[in-house]
């Protein structure tokens, strides 16, 4: 796995609650000094996130490990809770962007390849 991926997972496992981009950034450099960018961490965020589709493109070799609850909030992913994201295939009701009156017809799958 990942280094990045696993201090974000050590830390939200630690802190068990919703913790903001910036809290996880604090306390990665806080426990790992001068390993990682800020830029790096965030490009975690996002790539390691279910309900980021272009993640499932853009970061395929990241663990899907997080969601993204918006605001710049994020929490260990949890099936259960946050529903399943089999292969990338992202519920609509959890995408996080933009959407035209076109995309509400058409059905988002993006497959793994």
């Amino acid at each position: 796995m990942d280094k990045i991926a696993e201090a974000i997972r050590e830390i939200l496992f630690e802190l068990d609650r919703v913790a903001s981009a910036r809290e996880i950034i604090q306390t990665i450099n806080q426990r790992y000094p001068n390993r990682w960018q800020e830029s790096s961490i965030k490009a975690h965020l996002y790539g390691c996130s279910v309900n980021h589709p272009p993640a499932y493109i853009h970061h395929r070799s990241q663990p899907k490990i997080l969601f993204d609850l918006g605001g710049g909030k994020y929490e260990l992913y949890e099936a259960k809770k946050h529903g399943e994201y089999p292969q990338g295939v992202v519920p609509k009701s959890n995408i996080r962007s933009r959407k035209t009156k076109e995309d509400e017809k058409m059905p988002l799958i993006l497959i793994n390849d």
